[in-house]
């Protein structure tokens, strides 16, 4: 996949294009995608246009977590199909541009659209005044093709971004992972910890949550670890380890079901499926350590051991 950060020093030409955020790329997003690989039989370019930074981090400077960070998100896109990834820059003035400006210079003129698809409430340009309807007509004006697309639902309600991430803030991994088309899952290196694990008898692996990526809700969760093509069911905490630490640095610290690899150094994929217990401070040692084995059990209850 191609990942693009100026559009002007590439040869366009017969593009299919699906524009938004994409956080989480969950079932929503999917249905765009594959309305825009399916236009490759037209001899479309599948294309996906995205802003290199969320709006509200320009014009409020809000902090803003994701569901996928970016490297995750590429790594995905590709997988399903995506030939080409536009990371566009976002600051005022492209903040300022009026829809037809951005559809007509953008879209049309140096991208070369052929097929467009958005969701059915797509916003867009200054103010967020271009919707739907304009590019109905915007579609005839400058001759390509647009669809609308509805929304995916689940539960009875329209399945977003927004919503998922109220999921993994409140522990709802089912529901999140449902959405999402996928396990929710922190990426990174197995590092050193305090080794107080494997003094009481419950092992486990560190990890760093990246920069930038949503904290799911404090606590423990039945969990999925695959290193090296391997997968290992265990239970995970998310969390500051209060009982034996005082400094509030968040972390993934996950104990594997029947596992003696050594597997430090390497990069681990843990996959939150369900949620426990949250996080808590003990008295003791020996209390963490008798709270875990019940964990333990439960996580082998759901994983059928």
């Amino acid at each position: 996949m191609e990942i693009i950060k100026d559009i002007t020093k590439v040869q366009w030409n017969n593009t299919s294009i699906t524009l938004g955020k994409f956080d989480g790329v969950h079932l929503g997003h999917r249905m765009l995608m594959e309305n825009v690989i399916a236009a490759k039989k037209n001899g479309c370019i599948p294309t996906v246009f995205t802003f290199d930074k969320f709006p509200s981090q320009v014009l409020r400077q809000e902090t803003v977590t994701s569901i996928l960070i970016e490297e995750e998100k590429e790594q995905l896109l590709e997988k399903l199909g995506i030939e080409r990834y536009v990371l566009f820059p976002f600051h005022e003035k492209t903040a300022s541009m009026e829809p037809e400006e951005f559809v007509e210079e953008i879209l049309v003129k140096t991208m070369k659209v052929q097929e467009l698809f958005v969701g059915a409430d797509f916003r867009f340009g200054k103010g967020r005044k271009g919707n739907v309807s304009m590019l109905e007509k915007l579609s005839e004006k400058y001759k390509f093709v647009f669809k609308a697309v509805d929304k995916r639902m689940f539960r009875g309600a329209e399945v977003s971004s927004s919503r998922i991430r109220d999921c993994i803030l409140n522990g709802e991994m089912e529901d999140a992972n449902a959405m999402l088309g996928m396990p929710y899952h922190i990426t990174g290196e197995i590092i050193h910890g305090r080794s107080l694990g494997h003094t009481i008898g419950v092992p486990t692996i560190n990890q760093r949550i990246p920069d930038g990526k949503i904290l799911p809700k404090l606590g423990v969760y039945c969990a999925k670890v695959t290193v090296d093509d391997k997968t290992y069911d265990g239970i995970a905490n998310i969390g500051s380890k209060p009982t034996v630490q005082a400094e509030k640095i968040f972390g993934v610290e996950t104990h594997l079901f029947n596992c003696n690899d050594d597997l430090y150094g390497k990069t681990a994929k843990t996959e939150l499926l369900s949620f426990i217990r949250p996080e808590q401070k003990f008295s003791s040692i020996e209390e963490l350590r008798i709270q875990l084995e019940a964990d333990k059990l439960t996580g082998r209850y759901f994983f059928g051991e």
